[in-house]
Formats: C-alpha cells, sequence, structure tokens
C-alpha cells in the first residue's frame, strides 16, 4: 500500500510518500520520505523501519532530509533478549546510501565486464523487480483507499 502527495503549494510532484509492504497478518515495512519540508531540522523524516519478533532496524535516509545538503544516515537496531531491557545500538556508518551504496554493485558489475571476476551479483531480473515494487507503489497511490459515505 502506498500514497505519494504532491507539494500543496508549491510545483513539484512527488515529494512526500508512505509506503507500506504488507507481509500478512504479523510482518511489514514502512518507507516514510517527505523531500520538502520547510519548517526545521528537528521534526525532518526519512527512514526505512523494520520490526520483527526479536528486533528492529531503523535506517534514517540522510540525503532526504535538508535536500541537497542532507544529514548523515544513521542506522540503529535492537535485539530482544529475554531478561533484558530493550536496547537500542547505532552502527558507525561512512559516505552516505547514495552514492556509496551504489559503488560495490557498480565496481563487480566492472570487474565482471573486464573478466577479473567471474560472479556477477545482481542482475537485471533484480533491477526490473525493483523497478516493478516502484511502479506498484505508485498504482497503489493512484488507486486510494476506500471512501467511507
Amino acid at each position: 500500500m502506498a500514497k505519494t502527495l504532491k507539494h500543496p503549494a508549491k510545483n513539484l510532484s512527488s515529494s512526500r510518500s508512505t509506503i507500506l509492504f504488507d507481509y500478512g497478518d504479523t510482518m511489514h515495512a514502512v518507507i516514510n520520505t517527505n523531500h520538502d519540508h520547510d519548517f526545521g531540522p528537528d521534526h525532518q523524516e526519512s527512514y526505512i523501519k523494520w520490526e520483527g519478533t526479536k528486533g528492529a532496524i531503523i535506517a534514517k535516509i540522510g540525503l532526504l532530509m535538508d535536500y541537497p545538503d542532507g544529514v548523515p544516515d544513521v542506522f540503529e537496531y535492537c535485539i530482544v533478549e529475554e531478561g533484558r531491557s530493550p536496547e537500542w545500538k547505532t552502527v558507525k556508518l561512512e559516505g552516505s546510501w547514495f552514492p556509496e551504496a551504489f559503488i560495490g554493485t557498480m565496481a563487480n558489475l566492472m570487474r565482471y565486464n573486464e573478466g577479473s571476476t567471474d560472479v556477477l551479483n545482481t542482475s537485471v531480473e533484480d533491477v526490473i523487480n525493483t523497478m516493478a515494487v516502484v511502479e506498484s507503489a505508485y498504482q497503489s497511490s493512484d488507486i486510494g483507499g476506500i471512501k467511507v459515505k
């Protein structure tokens, strides 16, 4: 399920999105982005959050906050351990999800192309499947919810 919205006062398209990945009655993931938050840095949000039965992860996508300057990405996790209070831990990250997230994939593709490796870690199918998810989110947003009279 997804909803993407235009800015209400500016000529921008899809500046806000909320996407819920529904994996049945007990599992989901949420992506919430706002590319045009003009109310100061204190309450900007751009994150991906995973919650499971034994832990949770929150990944803040810093580039999408204070865009185009961005803020540092943050990766936090909490693992539930029996008899202990939940404790969030932060993993120190270097760089930013963009472009660093693509460096490994592109380097692998270049090494594969030049012949220095025979292993291609990603495939065209991965890209096609990712774009299918993106297009599905846009379709979900276009369809809208159930209207109550």
